[in-house]
């Protein structure tokens, strides 16, 4: 579904595309105000690299999270088990996951902690349903209502869009 892909990768697009516009901005900026920016960018790469001895978790996160969503294995809206946690995917970003529960409980789950992910909805899925019925109720009845139900469904713009497959 090229709609949920998009919904996935704008956001983190808008993201990228802001910090590199406002990193730019700064150092035209104080160029502007006559402030040599050498020295600025010189300081940066030192502090760039200690900050990056610091920050491997975080690399590993941004790493792994640029190879989950560049092989699209996961998007927003599919329904995932992954790092002990199941849920709907809310948001996606280069760092992290965030999934909500059935009961409502929200996960944030940084892509280092994530070993195994269950995709449970992409391209396929199936819906389990408990039907009670009487003893004596003949099962061929119930198949013909059920499969009614179905039909019902599919022609109903509230849920047609919802329904892969019979």
């Amino acid at each position: 579904n090229n709609q949920s892909r998009t919904k996935t990768l704008l956001p983190i697009i808008r993201n990228i595309i802001i910090a590199v516009f406002a990193a730019l901005f700064g150092l035209v900026l104080l160029s502007e105000l006559g402030i040599n920016v050498t020295p600025l960018l010189a300081g940066a790469g030192v502090i760039g690299v200690a900050v990056g001895f610091g920050a491997q978790s975080f690399v590993k996160d941004f790493l792994s999270g640029f190879t989950i969503i560049l092989e699209d294995i996961v998007r927003v809206g599919d329904v995932v088990n992954l790092g002990g946690a199941s849920g709907s995917v809310e948001k996606i970003t280069l760092r992290k996951i965030q999934l909500r529960d059935f009961a409502g409980t929200v996960y944030t789950i940084p892509y280092s902690e994530i070993k195994t992910i269950q995709n449970l909805t992409k391209d396929f899925s199936f819906y389990v349903m408990d039907i009670s019925i009487a003893y004596d109720t003949p099962i061929d009845k119930v198949i013909d209502v059920l499969r009614q139900v179905d039909e019902d469904m599919r022609k109903d713009e509230a849920f047609s869009f919802m329904i892969i497959e019979p």
